[in-house]
């Protein structure tokens, strides 16, 4: 089940428009991540209805990558090491 990121674009009551996906789409399943934006577990065949809804922006999930530590512990033992030489 491919998770998508959804904001609400429609205006009026967004909790109401969530409703209305949950009962136009059963078994989507709907997480709040924040105030303006839900993650949807959206099941197989359900994904060109979601992207085509008006009154929601759909977005594949990305993850931000986190870069590699500059300093380890080894690192900056051997560097305290060294400064103590």
């Amino acid at each position: 089940m491919p998770t998508m990121v959804l904001r609400y674009k429609g205006s009026g009551d967004r909790a109401a428009a969530e409703r209305r996906l949950r009962e136009q789409l059963p078994g989507l399943t709907l997480t709040p991540k924040t105030r303006d934006y839900l993650e949807a577990g959206v099941p197989a065949g359900y994904l060109a209805a979601l992207t085509a809804h008006p009154e929601w922006e759909v977005r594949p999930t990305v993850y931000a990558g986190v870069p590699p530590l500059t300093f380890t512990v080894d690192h900056l033992r051997n560097l305290v090491a060294s400064r103590a030489k």
